[in-house]
Protein backbone atom coordinates (compact mmCIF):
# COMPACT_ATOMS: atom_id res chain seq x y z
CA UNK A 1 0.00 0.00 0.00
CA UNK A 2 1.44 3.40 -0.97
CA UNK A 3 2.14 6.07 1.63
CA UNK A 4 -0.77 8.17 0.40
CA UNK A 5 -3.16 5.23 0.66
CA UNK A 6 -1.86 4.46 4.15
CA UNK A 7 -2.46 8.07 5.14
CA UNK A 8 -6.02 7.98 3.76
CA UNK A 9 -6.70 4.76 5.65
CA UNK A 10 -5.43 6.16 8.95
CA UNK A 11 -7.50 9.34 8.56
CA UNK A 12 -10.64 7.36 7.74
CA UNK A 13 -10.03 5.03 10.69
CA UNK A 14 -9.53 7.90 13.13
CA UNK A 15 -12.60 9.77 11.91
CA UNK A 16 -14.82 6.70 12.14
CA UNK A 17 -16.74 6.96 15.32
CA UNK A 18 -16.96 10.10 15.52
CA UNK A 19 -14.04 11.18 17.71
CA UNK A 20 -14.37 13.80 20.44
CA UNK A 21 -10.79 14.93 19.82
CA UNK A 22 -8.41 14.49 16.92
CA UNK A 23 -4.78 15.59 16.88
CA UNK A 24 -3.41 15.74 13.34
CA UNK A 25 0.09 16.59 12.21
CA UNK A 26 0.41 17.45 8.52
CA UNK A 27 -2.64 15.33 7.63
CA UNK A 28 -2.34 15.91 3.89
CA UNK A 29 1.42 15.91 3.44
CA UNK A 30 2.32 14.03 0.28
CA UNK A 31 -1.25 13.64 -0.93
CA UNK A 32 -2.36 14.79 -4.36
CA UNK A 33 -4.81 17.70 -4.63
CA UNK A 34 -7.88 15.50 -5.14
CA UNK A 35 -7.20 13.41 -2.06
CA UNK A 36 -6.24 16.53 -0.08
CA UNK A 37 -9.61 18.10 -0.90
CA UNK A 38 -11.38 14.90 0.25
CA UNK A 39 -9.37 14.91 3.50
CA UNK A 40 -10.37 18.53 4.12
CA UNK A 41 -14.02 17.57 3.70
CA UNK A 42 -13.59 14.71 6.20
CA UNK A 43 -11.90 16.98 8.75
CA UNK A 44 -14.54 19.71 8.37
CA UNK A 45 -17.32 17.13 8.70
CA UNK A 46 -15.79 15.80 11.93
CA UNK A 47 -15.50 19.40 13.20
CA UNK A 48 -19.12 20.12 12.29
CA UNK A 49 -20.18 17.01 14.21
CA UNK A 50 -18.52 18.39 17.33
CA UNK A 51 -15.00 16.98 17.21
CA UNK A 52 -12.23 19.20 18.54
CA UNK A 53 -9.36 19.10 16.06
CA UNK A 54 -5.85 20.21 16.94
CA UNK A 55 -3.93 20.64 13.71
CA UNK A 56 -0.17 21.07 13.45
CA UNK A 57 1.11 21.90 10.00
CA UNK A 58 3.98 23.79 8.40
CA UNK A 59 1.63 24.49 5.48
CA UNK A 60 0.06 27.89 6.12
CA UNK A 61 -2.44 27.39 3.29
CA UNK A 62 -3.65 24.22 4.99
CA UNK A 63 -4.00 25.99 8.32
CA UNK A 64 -5.90 28.89 6.78
CA UNK A 65 -8.20 26.47 4.94
CA UNK A 66 -9.09 24.44 8.01
CA UNK A 67 -8.59 26.40 11.21
CA UNK A 68 -11.23 28.32 13.08
CA UNK A 69 -8.55 29.53 15.54
CA UNK A 70 -4.82 29.95 15.01
CA UNK A 71 -2.28 29.82 17.82
CA UNK A 72 1.32 30.86 17.19
CA UNK A 73 4.18 30.11 19.54
CA UNK A 74 7.21 32.38 19.23
CA UNK A 75 9.98 32.88 21.79
CA UNK A 76 7.97 31.05 24.45
CA UNK A 77 5.04 33.37 23.88
CA UNK A 78 1.70 31.81 22.96
CA UNK A 79 -0.82 34.00 21.25
CA UNK A 80 -3.94 33.66 19.19
CA UNK A 81 -3.88 35.41 15.83
CA UNK A 82 -6.53 36.09 13.24
CA UNK A 83 -6.77 33.71 10.31
CA UNK A 84 -4.93 36.01 7.97
CA UNK A 85 -1.66 35.25 6.17
CA UNK A 86 -0.06 38.57 7.09
CA UNK A 87 -1.10 38.37 10.76
CA UNK A 88 0.29 34.85 11.06
CA UNK A 89 3.53 35.86 9.35
CA UNK A 90 3.98 38.79 11.75
CA UNK A 91 3.30 36.56 14.75
CA UNK A 92 5.82 33.97 13.55
CA UNK A 93 8.43 36.74 13.33
CA UNK A 94 7.51 38.10 16.76
CA UNK A 95 6.21 41.37 15.34
CA UNK A 96 3.09 42.84 16.95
Amino acid sequence: MSGGNQQKLVLARELDGPPALLVAESPTRGLDSRVTAAAYVQLRTARDRGAAIVLFSPDLDELLALASRLIVVHARQVREVEADREAVSRALLGVS
